[in-house]
């Protein structure tokens, strides 16, 4: 059975990791309008580089990336796959040697308005279980899992939000930790994929789409006591 492991941790704005960037990587930091764009792009694409390093025994600076058709980043060798998100200050990344993951984290704290996207990112089914919510925390909490599975699920097989996300139902129910994902997209097969909803603090929602086969082992969050 093959494993992903789940990396969460907080961005501290440490310069060291830096360092490995590549000139790519750096002028697309500096591309950035505000300073804490910056640092958080490239904290979080060090950091990414280091995990790399750690599951392919390979040097952060010398790891190379590619593109796949929708601009999903890749290792060139593809000898691991990977996946990466953050939210505020928060970064996670998705790693497994044998199959595409995808990932995602939010905390929502960016939107104060977060439910007035409802009608743009869910499904009727996800309405109508959202509708027969009274508790505007319950509401939320179930609006971000949503959300946070449907991004997984579409970076997983490639595309991500290019496309649409109301196109994808949210089957089961992600309160449990499990869910799995229903669309008519040709070619997405999302029979093949489970949503594991990864319990890592209550104002945060952590989401990964990996194939069913897949062990789910969080390897370190920033929450850990």
């Amino acid at each position: 059975m093959s494993t992903v492991y789940i990396h969460a941790t907080r961005l501290t704005g440490e310069l060291s990791f830096q360092q490995c960037l590549s000139q790519e990587e750096e002028s697309r930091a500096a591309a950035f309008k505000f300073k804490r764009d910056k640092e958080r792009y490239s904290e979080c694409h060090g950091r990414l580089r280091h995990q790399l390093a750690h599951y392919t025994g390979t040097e952060p600076e010398k790891l190379t990336f590619r593109t796949g058709p929708f601009d999903k980043p890749e290792l060139t060798d593809g000898a691991w796959h990977f996946n990466l998100s953050h939210s505020d200050d928060l970064f996670a990344v998705a790693v497994c040697q044998d199959h595409a993951v995808g990932i995602d984290i939010e905390t929502g704290t960016n939107n104060r308005n977060l439910l007035e996207l409802v009608s743009h990112v869910c499904h009727a089914t996800e309405k109508a279980r959202l509708e027969g919510l009274s508790s505007a925390q319950e509401k939320r909490r179930l609006f971000l899992s949503y959300w946070t599975a449907k991004e997984a699920f579409l970076k997983a097989i490639g595309c991500g939000f290019q496309q649409a996300p109301e196109s994808v139902c949210i089957a089961g129910d992600p309160f449990s930790g499990q869910a799995t994902g229903e669309t008519t997209m040709p070619g997405a097969t999302p029979e093949a994929w489970k949503l594991h909803f990864l319990a890592i603090a209550d104002s945060h929602v952590l989401t990964v789409a990996a194939p069913r086969e897949c062990a789910i082992e969080l390897v370190e969050s920033p929450f850990d006591a």
